[in-house]
Formats: C-alpha cells, structure tokens, sequence
C-alpha cells in the first residue's frame, strides 16, 4: 500500500469557486483597479506585474459611482441590509490594485438540478466516483448534454443547456483503474430532476445597482457559477476543504517526519458593481509526503521518539493496488497485532490464514510482517 499526496488543515478562509475561467461562455477577465485605503506591501506569490502585465489603470466603471450611490436616496432604509449614504471625504485617495478578476457570463439562463442517486449512498467516495462515471456515459439522450453540464459530486448539477425531464441515467460501477464493468458491477440510476433557471439579465441589473433589484438574492446563482469555476481545479488537482486546491506539479517545501508543504489556491465569485468577479487567493498546507506508508510508518517510528502512530496515520487515505486496479481507503485503525499473528477466515483458500499468508500467496508479499505498533 502507498500513502498518496494528501492534504491535513490549511489556512482559513476561503470561498467556492474554481480557477479563472471555465466553460460555456464563462471566461476570466483582468484584475480591477479600485479606490481604496492605506497602500501596503505585497504579501508574497508572484510579482504584480507577471499577472497584470502593465502600469496600474483605475476602472472606468467607478466614474459613475457617485451616480449609483445618489440613486440609494430614494430607497427606504432596512437596518438588516442598510444602503451605502457615501465614500469618504478625508484622506489621500489611491490606486489599489486587487485580485479580482472579471467573469464573462452567458447571455442564456443556467438550468439548475436536483441529483439522487438510488440505490442511494453516503460514501463520499462512491458517489465521486459515480459522478465521474456519468460523465463517461454513452447513453443517448444524455451523452449530447455532457460537454454543458456542471457537477458538486454530490447532489446538484448545473447546466448552460437545457435537459429533457424526466430525466434518468444508468451507471454500472467499478472503481478507477479497472478495465470496465463485469458481472458483478452495481447498477446505479441517476435521476436527474429540474429544480429552476437562473435568469442571468435579472443577476446583471441588480450588478448595475438597479434600485428595483435591492432584495434580489444573488447567492443561488453565484453558487452555480461556483460549480463552473471549479471544475478544472476539481478534476486536475486535490481539494482540501470545500474549496482549496493544490496540484502535484507546484513547488513544494519540506517540513518534517514524512510532511511537506504545497502551495494552492481558493477562489470565488464575488458580486461587484457592473461585473461578476472571481476573488482568486493563494494558500499552502501541509501533505503527507507520497511514497510507500509501511516505509513511512517505519521512518516515523525510527524519528518520533514515542508520538503515537495512531495519530500520524489520523485519516489518511492509501490507495491499493493488490486487487489489480487502484483504490482509495481510509485507514481505519492500526491492528496491535503482526500481520504474521493476525487470521482471519477465507473463502479463496479454504479456511483460516494469516494476514501474512495471504498476501504471500496474492503475490504481494509484505515487507513488515511481523511489525506491531
């Protein structure tokens, strides 16, 4: 077994969304220059000038900010959500330059989905992988909707085409790294049920300060552009949390007993005046070092000086590879017992056998057999 690149903790904060960009007429536009406070340093990453690319320019769009905030005068007040009376008048006024990035959005609506799963499952894995299956569907009235649809891996699914209703796939299981169905492969039925449309004119009036669309609620549809944003980052990087993302690829730093550093980011669309942005902020956490976890749990032995083995293994996931194709676990609970001392009943050979036996006779035999914690 090996222990794969896994993230523990990380920064807080933090908003879902995904990379800039996307699909189906989502597409990333360039950082604003707005008014703001106090200048301050860089907090690190990369240099300014490699993402904008040019001198700092105020956004045209803040001409006409003196014009929206003289419209609130007519607005009742509601102290639950009180109108801005104003900027500020005392200061020195600044170019600021922040990271924040405009969102192009389709001129259609954006059809949103209720998804269930029968027979129904609460593995989180399971119903990742299934997603992932249904994507790779070939039935015919669903595989033309495939390239416009968006997913959480759970139970929503967004969509720049329109589905026909009812709705229902079929997905026969089988893990990841395995030649296909067989047999024994579980059928599972998606139903695939329309909830409502998101009107993307109505999200664009009340981004224009519209005083008609004051008690609009922007969250559903902001959630749905979320879905789109993080489908790169979901499907070639490791998501830590609802909405940090890392990649294999990026710089990595060592820190110690088996863990490293990685640097990532969070990202999420932001409401602004006369745009939708996406908010993108760099993060790091810590991950387990990749690499064979009998070796790691050795050299954590070897380095600890006593720490309990139980906790350097706290919900970490390995993926197997003994039953021909890859598959992910959580480690459950390190055993007292060797593998050499531990029996368990077995079908395949006829009766009871070691942990150790039957991994020597799978072809798989274990390097640390006799090892006890």
């Amino acid at each position: 077994m090996s222990n794969p690149s896994r993230g523990r903790g990380g920064p807080r904060g933090g908003y879902p969304g995904g990379p800039r960009g996307g699909g189906d007429g989502f597409s990333g536009g360039r950082g604003s220059g707005v008014r703001g406070g106090y200048g301050g340093g860089s907090r690190g990453g990369v240099p300014g000038d490699l993402i904008f690319r040019g001198p700092a320019s105020v956004d045209q769009r803040l001409a006409t900010l003196d014009q929206l905030v003289s419209s609130f005068t007519n607005l009742t007040f509601k102290p639950e959500r009180p109108h801005r009376p104003g900027f500020g008048t005392l200061g020195r006024q600044i170019t600021l330059r922040a990271n924040f990035f405009a969102v192009k959005l389709p001129k259609g609506p954006i059809y949103d989905y209720r998804v269930e799963i029968t027979p129904s499952t609460d593995i989180k894995r399971i119903r990742a992988r299934l997603f992932e299956l249904l994507k790779q569907s070939n039935q015919e009235d669903w595989q033309q909707f495939v390239p416009f649809i968006h997913h959480d891996s759970s139970q929503r699914l967004v969509s720049s085409k329109k589905l026909p209703q009812p709705l229902d796939v079929q997905v026969q299981y089988y893990e990841d790294g395995e030649a296909g169905p067989n047999t024994r492969s579980k059928t599972y039925t998606f139903a695939i049920i329309h909830t409502t449309d998101f009107d993307v004119a109505q999200l664009t009036k009340y981004l224009s300060g519209d005083t008609r669309s004051r008690d609009y609620d922007v969250q559903p549809l902001v959630s749905a552009v979320n879905l789109v944003l993080q489908t790169y980052a979901a499907n070639t990087g490791v998501r830590v949390g609802k909405n940090r993302y890392f990649f294999p690829s990026q710089e990595r730093f060592e820190l110690a007993l088996g863990l490293e550093a990685v640097r990532g980011f969070f990202a999420s669309a932001r409401p602004a005046y006369k745009e939708l942005m996406v908010n993108v902020g760099v993060c790091m956490t810590a991950f387990y070092r990749p690499g064979n976890l009998a070796d790691a749990i050795m050299a954590f032995q070897r380095s600890s000086d006593g720490a309990m083995l139980q906790r350097f293994t706290q919900k970490l996931k390995v993926t197997t590879r003994h039953l021909g194709y890859k598959q992910k676990k959580p480690i459950k609970k390190i055993m007292p017992m060797s593998a050499r001392r531990t029996f368990f009943h077995c079908e395949e050979y006829n009766g009871k056998i070691s942990v150790e036996e039957y991994f020597k006779k799978s072809t798989f035999p274990l390097s640390y057999s006799s090892f006890t914690r």
